[in-house]
Protein backbone atom coordinates (compact mmCIF):
# COMPACT_ATOMS: atom_id res chain seq x y z
CA UNK A 1 0.00 0.00 0.00
CA UNK A 2 1.36 3.40 -0.98
CA UNK A 3 2.04 6.01 1.67
CA UNK A 4 -0.67 8.67 1.73
CA UNK A 5 0.97 11.97 0.84
CA UNK A 6 -2.01 14.28 1.19
CA UNK A 7 -5.23 14.59 3.17
CA UNK A 8 -7.87 17.06 1.98
CA UNK A 9 -10.21 18.01 4.83
CA UNK A 10 -13.68 19.35 3.98
CA UNK A 11 -16.10 20.38 6.76
CA UNK A 12 -19.68 20.10 5.50
CA UNK A 13 -22.81 21.65 6.90
CA UNK A 14 -25.78 22.09 4.52
CA UNK A 15 -23.83 22.74 1.33
CA UNK A 16 -25.78 20.64 -1.17
CA UNK A 17 -25.64 23.45 -3.73
CA UNK A 18 -21.84 23.47 -3.83
CA UNK A 19 -20.47 20.16 -2.53
CA UNK A 20 -20.48 18.34 -5.87
CA UNK A 21 -18.25 20.90 -7.59
CA UNK A 22 -16.05 20.97 -4.50
CA UNK A 23 -15.64 17.18 -4.52
CA UNK A 24 -15.00 17.01 -8.26
CA UNK A 25 -12.22 19.57 -7.89
CA UNK A 26 -10.49 17.37 -5.31
CA UNK A 27 -10.65 14.43 -7.72
CA UNK A 28 -9.62 16.19 -10.95
CA UNK A 29 -5.96 16.22 -9.96
CA UNK A 30 -2.60 14.98 -11.17
CA UNK A 31 -1.46 12.39 -8.61
CA UNK A 32 -2.72 8.80 -8.19
CA UNK A 33 -5.81 8.45 -6.01
CA UNK A 34 -4.06 6.03 -3.66
CA UNK A 35 -1.62 8.83 -2.74
CA UNK A 36 -4.27 11.12 -1.27
CA UNK A 37 -7.47 10.95 0.73
CA UNK A 38 -10.50 13.22 0.93
CA UNK A 39 -11.93 13.47 4.43
CA UNK A 40 -15.46 14.87 4.52
CA UNK A 41 -16.62 15.76 8.02
CA UNK A 42 -20.39 15.89 8.28
CA UNK A 43 -21.13 18.50 10.93
CA UNK A 44 -24.76 17.37 11.36
CA UNK A 45 -26.03 18.49 7.95
CA UNK A 46 -29.79 18.44 7.50
CA UNK A 47 -29.89 18.72 3.70
CA UNK A 48 -28.69 16.33 0.95
CA UNK A 49 -25.01 17.26 1.14
CA UNK A 50 -23.83 13.92 2.51
CA UNK A 51 -26.03 11.91 0.14
CA UNK A 52 -24.13 13.58 -2.70
CA UNK A 53 -20.82 12.72 -1.04
CA UNK A 54 -21.93 9.10 -0.55
CA UNK A 55 -22.69 8.83 -4.25
CA UNK A 56 -19.11 9.80 -5.09
CA UNK A 57 -17.70 7.64 -2.31
CA UNK A 58 -19.11 4.53 -4.01
CA UNK A 59 -16.83 5.07 -7.00
CA UNK A 60 -13.86 6.72 -5.22
CA UNK A 61 -12.33 4.64 -2.45
CA UNK A 62 -10.19 7.55 -1.25
CA UNK A 63 -13.24 9.49 -0.01
CA UNK A 64 -13.91 9.06 3.71
CA UNK A 65 -16.94 10.37 5.60
CA UNK A 66 -16.82 11.12 9.33
CA UNK A 67 -20.08 12.05 11.03
CA UNK A 68 -20.43 14.29 14.08
CA UNK A 69 -23.15 13.50 16.60
CA UNK A 70 -23.22 17.18 17.60
CA UNK A 71 -22.48 20.30 15.57
CA UNK A 72 -18.97 21.62 16.35
CA UNK A 73 -18.78 24.28 13.63
CA UNK A 74 -15.88 24.47 11.21
CA UNK A 75 -13.12 24.47 13.81
CA UNK A 76 -14.35 21.27 15.40
CA UNK A 77 -14.89 19.62 12.02
CA UNK A 78 -11.35 20.48 10.93
CA UNK A 79 -9.92 19.12 14.20
CA UNK A 80 -11.76 15.86 13.58
CA UNK A 81 -10.27 15.71 10.09
CA UNK A 82 -6.71 16.39 11.26
CA UNK A 83 -6.93 13.67 13.93
CA UNK A 84 -8.14 11.13 11.36
CA UNK A 85 -5.76 12.18 8.57
CA UNK A 86 -3.18 9.70 7.27
CA UNK A 87 -1.50 12.12 4.87
CA UNK A 88 1.91 13.64 5.45
CA UNK A 89 0.45 16.98 4.32
CA UNK A 90 -2.96 18.57 4.78
CA UNK A 91 -5.10 20.93 2.72
CA UNK A 92 -8.22 22.54 4.17
CA UNK A 93 -11.08 23.21 1.75
CA UNK A 94 -14.44 24.82 2.51
CA UNK A 95 -17.39 23.03 0.93
CA UNK A 96 -18.46 26.12 -1.06
CA UNK A 97 -14.99 26.61 -2.60
CA UNK A 98 -13.06 24.43 -5.03
CA UNK A 99 -9.54 23.66 -6.22
CA UNK A 100 -7.95 24.49 -9.54
CA UNK A 101 -7.27 21.41 -11.66
CA UNK A 102 -3.97 19.54 -11.50
CA UNK A 103 -2.24 21.46 -8.73
CA UNK A 104 -1.56 18.74 -6.12
CA UNK A 105 1.64 17.59 -7.81
CA UNK A 106 3.30 21.02 -7.83
CA UNK A 107 2.38 21.78 -4.23
CA UNK A 108 3.47 18.37 -2.95
CA UNK A 109 6.71 18.22 -4.96
CA UNK A 110 7.62 21.69 -3.69
CA UNK A 111 6.93 20.63 -0.12
CA UNK A 112 8.62 17.23 -0.29
CA UNK A 113 11.70 18.30 -2.27
CA UNK A 114 12.38 21.17 0.12
CA UNK A 115 11.23 19.50 3.36
CA UNK A 116 8.73 22.31 3.96
CA UNK A 117 6.24 22.51 6.79
CA UNK A 118 4.04 25.13 5.11
CA UNK A 119 3.56 26.00 1.44
CA UNK A 120 1.65 29.24 0.87
CA UNK A 121 -0.18 29.83 -2.42
CA UNK A 122 -2.55 32.30 -4.05
CA UNK A 123 -6.15 31.92 -5.19
CA UNK A 124 -8.91 33.18 -7.48
CA UNK A 125 -11.63 35.29 -5.88
CA UNK A 126 -15.22 35.86 -6.94
CA UNK A 127 -16.21 39.32 -8.16
CA UNK A 128 -19.62 40.92 -7.53
CA UNK A 129 -20.84 39.75 -10.95
CA UNK A 130 -19.99 36.11 -10.18
CA UNK A 131 -16.86 35.93 -12.34
CA UNK A 132 -13.47 35.02 -10.88
CA UNK A 133 -10.33 37.15 -10.92
CA UNK A 134 -6.76 36.11 -10.33
CA UNK A 135 -5.52 37.13 -6.91
CA UNK A 136 -2.04 38.57 -6.58
CA UNK A 137 -1.90 39.30 -2.86
CA UNK A 138 1.28 37.28 -2.60
CA UNK A 139 3.01 39.06 -5.48
CA UNK A 140 5.34 40.91 -3.11
CA UNK A 141 6.22 37.76 -1.16
CA UNK A 142 9.72 36.38 -1.14
CA UNK A 143 10.08 32.99 -2.84
CA UNK A 144 12.90 32.02 -0.49
CA UNK A 145 12.64 29.25 2.08
CA UNK A 146 12.54 30.72 5.57
CA UNK A 147 11.25 30.13 9.05
CA UNK A 148 7.68 31.01 9.82
CA UNK A 149 8.81 33.78 12.16
CA UNK A 150 10.93 35.33 9.39
CA UNK A 151 8.06 34.87 6.95
CA UNK A 152 5.68 36.73 9.26
CA UNK A 153 8.14 39.61 9.67
CA UNK A 154 8.91 39.83 5.96
CA UNK A 155 5.47 39.22 4.45
CA UNK A 156 2.97 39.66 7.25
CA UNK A 157 0.11 37.20 7.59
CA UNK A 158 -0.95 37.86 3.95
CA UNK A 159 -4.17 35.89 4.27
CA UNK A 160 -5.87 35.49 7.64
CA UNK A 161 -7.19 32.10 6.56
CA UNK A 162 -6.00 28.52 6.37
CA UNK A 163 -7.20 27.42 2.92
CA UNK A 164 -4.30 29.05 1.02
CA UNK A 165 -1.71 26.88 2.76
CA UNK A 166 -0.47 23.31 2.56
CA UNK A 167 0.44 22.15 6.09
CA UNK A 168 2.67 19.33 7.20
CA UNK A 169 0.54 17.33 9.62
CA UNK A 170 3.39 16.77 12.07
CA UNK A 171 3.81 20.55 12.43
CA UNK A 172 0.26 20.82 13.73
CA UNK A 173 0.22 17.71 15.93
CA UNK A 174 3.71 18.08 17.42
CA UNK A 175 3.06 21.73 18.34
CA UNK A 176 -0.46 21.04 19.63
CA UNK A 177 -2.01 23.47 17.12
CA UNK A 178 -5.77 23.00 16.94
CA UNK A 179 -8.78 25.08 15.99
CA UNK A 180 -10.95 26.63 18.68
CA UNK A 181 -14.31 24.88 18.48
CA UNK A 182 -17.87 26.26 18.57
CA UNK A 183 -16.79 29.75 17.44
CA UNK A 184 -16.37 31.74 14.25
CA UNK A 185 -13.05 33.35 13.15
CA UNK A 186 -11.30 30.20 14.32
CA UNK A 187 -8.81 30.17 11.45
CA UNK A 188 -6.95 33.45 12.16
CA UNK A 189 -5.11 32.49 15.33
CA UNK A 190 -4.59 28.98 13.93
CA UNK A 191 -2.80 30.52 10.92
CA UNK A 192 -0.62 32.72 13.14
CA UNK A 193 0.33 29.84 15.46
CA UNK A 194 1.19 27.48 12.61
CA UNK A 195 3.33 30.02 10.79
CA UNK A 196 5.15 31.04 13.95
CA UNK A 197 5.99 27.41 14.80
CA UNK A 198 7.12 26.46 11.28
CA UNK A 199 10.87 26.15 10.69
CA UNK A 200 10.64 25.93 6.90
CA UNK A 201 7.98 27.59 4.78
CA UNK A 202 7.76 29.07 1.30
CA UNK A 203 5.41 30.97 -0.98
CA UNK A 204 4.59 29.42 -4.37
CA UNK A 205 3.12 31.83 -6.97
CA UNK A 206 0.26 29.65 -8.20
CA UNK A 207 -3.48 30.25 -7.91
CA UNK A 208 -4.62 26.89 -6.61
CA UNK A 209 -8.10 27.60 -5.24
CA UNK A 210 -11.34 29.30 -6.21
CA UNK A 211 -12.82 31.29 -3.35
CA UNK A 212 -16.56 31.60 -3.78
CA UNK A 213 -18.46 34.58 -2.41
CA UNK A 214 -21.28 32.63 -0.80
CA UNK A 215 -23.67 34.89 1.09
CA UNK A 216 -24.84 31.96 3.24
CA UNK A 217 -21.39 31.01 4.53
CA UNK A 218 -20.40 31.82 8.11
CA UNK A 219 -17.75 34.29 7.02
CA UNK A 220 -20.33 36.56 5.38
CA UNK A 221 -23.37 36.35 7.60
CA UNK A 222 -24.95 39.50 9.02
CA UNK A 223 -22.92 40.80 11.94
CA UNK A 224 -24.60 39.87 15.21
CA UNK A 225 -23.73 39.98 18.88
CA UNK A 226 -22.29 36.49 19.11
CA UNK A 227 -20.08 37.01 16.03
CA UNK A 228 -18.70 40.28 17.38
CA UNK A 229 -18.02 38.54 20.70
CA UNK A 230 -16.17 35.81 18.78
CA UNK A 231 -13.95 38.49 17.23
CA UNK A 232 -13.11 39.85 20.68
CA UNK A 233 -12.34 36.30 21.84
CA UNK A 234 -10.08 35.87 18.79
CA UNK A 235 -8.15 38.99 19.80
CA UNK A 236 -7.83 37.57 23.30
CA UNK A 237 -6.54 34.21 22.00
CA UNK A 238 -3.89 36.01 19.95
CA UNK A 239 -2.68 37.95 22.97
CA UNK A 240 -2.56 34.80 25.11
CA UNK A 241 -0.55 33.00 22.42
CA UNK A 242 1.93 35.87 22.12
CA UNK A 243 2.35 36.22 25.88
CA UNK A 244 2.94 32.50 26.36
CA UNK A 245 5.92 32.41 23.97
CA UNK A 246 9.26 32.59 25.72
CA UNK A 247 11.77 34.97 24.14
CA UNK A 248 9.33 36.08 21.44
CA UNK A 249 10.69 38.33 18.71
CA UNK A 250 9.82 41.94 19.60
CA UNK A 251 8.77 42.84 16.06
CA UNK A 252 6.36 39.92 15.81
CA UNK A 253 4.93 40.70 19.23
CA UNK A 254 4.39 44.32 18.21
CA UNK A 255 2.76 43.43 14.86
CA UNK A 256 0.29 40.89 16.20
CA UNK A 257 -0.49 42.49 19.55
CA UNK A 258 -1.46 45.61 17.59
CA UNK A 259 -3.54 43.45 15.27
CA UNK A 260 -5.31 41.86 18.24
CA UNK A 261 -6.08 45.21 19.86
CA UNK A 262 -7.34 46.58 16.54
CA UNK A 263 -9.67 43.59 16.05
CA UNK A 264 -11.07 44.05 19.57
CA UNK A 265 -11.55 47.80 19.21
CA UNK A 266 -13.37 47.47 15.88
CA UNK A 267 -15.64 44.72 17.22
CA UNK A 268 -16.49 46.63 20.38
CA UNK A 269 -17.20 49.79 18.38
CA UNK A 270 -19.51 47.89 16.02
CA UNK A 271 -21.38 46.38 18.95
CA UNK A 272 -22.50 49.91 19.92
CA UNK A 273 -24.81 49.90 16.91
CA UNK A 274 -26.47 46.58 17.67
CA UNK A 275 -30.00 46.57 19.02
CA UNK A 276 -30.36 45.93 22.76
CA UNK A 277 -31.06 42.21 22.35
CA UNK A 278 -28.01 41.58 20.15
CA UNK A 279 -25.83 43.76 22.39
CA UNK A 280 -26.89 41.67 25.38
CA UNK A 281 -25.96 38.52 23.43
CA UNK A 282 -22.55 40.15 22.85
CA UNK A 283 -22.12 40.79 26.58
CA UNK A 284 -23.47 37.37 27.61
CA UNK A 285 -21.02 35.60 25.33
CA UNK A 286 -18.06 37.57 26.68
CA UNK A 287 -19.11 37.08 30.28
CA UNK A 288 -18.93 33.31 29.78
CA UNK A 289 -15.19 33.80 29.15
CA UNK A 290 -14.74 36.73 31.53
CA UNK A 291 -11.58 35.46 33.21
CA UNK A 292 -10.01 34.49 29.89
CA UNK A 293 -10.67 37.96 28.44
CA UNK A 294 -9.17 39.95 31.33
CA UNK A 295 -5.75 40.14 29.65
CA UNK A 296 -7.33 41.70 26.56
CA UNK A 297 -9.55 44.06 28.57
CA UNK A 298 -6.56 45.32 30.55
CA UNK A 299 -4.71 46.03 27.28
CA UNK A 300 -7.47 48.24 25.87
CA UNK A 301 -7.76 52.05 26.18
CA UNK A 302 -9.93 53.22 29.08
CA UNK A 303 -12.99 53.97 26.92
CA UNK A 304 -13.09 50.37 25.69
CA UNK A 305 -12.46 49.01 29.19
CA UNK A 306 -15.47 50.94 30.43
CA UNK A 307 -17.63 49.59 27.60
CA UNK A 308 -16.58 46.02 28.32
CA UNK A 309 -17.27 46.29 32.06
CA UNK A 310 -20.43 48.40 32.32
CA UNK A 311 -23.24 46.76 30.36
CA UNK A 312 -26.12 48.51 32.18
CA UNK A 313 -24.70 52.00 31.62
CA UNK A 314 -23.90 51.26 27.97
CA UNK A 315 -27.40 49.95 27.27
CA UNK A 316 -28.94 52.93 29.06
CA UNK A 317 -26.96 55.37 26.91
CA UNK A 318 -26.82 53.67 23.53
CA UNK A 319 -30.10 51.77 23.21
CA UNK A 320 -32.30 54.90 22.77
CA UNK A 321 -29.68 56.61 20.63
CA UNK A 322 -29.24 53.66 18.26
CA UNK A 323 -33.00 53.13 18.01
CA UNK A 324 -33.37 56.76 17.00
CA UNK A 325 -30.58 56.50 14.41
CA UNK A 326 -32.10 53.34 12.90
CA UNK A 327 -35.48 55.09 12.66
CA UNK A 328 -33.91 58.09 10.92
CA UNK A 329 -32.14 55.79 8.42
CA UNK A 330 -35.34 53.87 7.72
CA UNK A 331 -37.30 57.11 7.08
CA UNK A 332 -34.48 58.33 4.84
CA UNK A 333 -34.59 55.12 2.77
CA UNK A 334 -38.34 55.46 2.26
CA UNK A 335 -38.02 59.11 1.18
CA UNK A 336 -35.25 58.29 -1.28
Amino acid sequence: MKKVKLSVIIPVYNMEMYIEQCLLSTLNQDIPKDEYEIIVVDDCSTDNSIKIVERYQKINSNIKIIRHSKNKRQGGARNTGVKAALGEYILFLDADDYFAENMYKQLLSTALNNNLEIVNFDYYYQEDDGTFSRGNSGAHCSLDIMSGASYLKKNGLIYKNIWTRLYKRSLLVDNDIWFTEHVTFEDVDFAVKALYCAKRCMFVPINALYYRYNFESTARQKIKGDRLADQVKLANRLLHFLNNIQSIDNEIYRIFSRMAIKIAKISITRSVFLDTNERNIFYDSLEQDHDKCEMLTNSLPNTYKFYMRHRIVVNFIFSPLCSFLRLVLEIRRKII
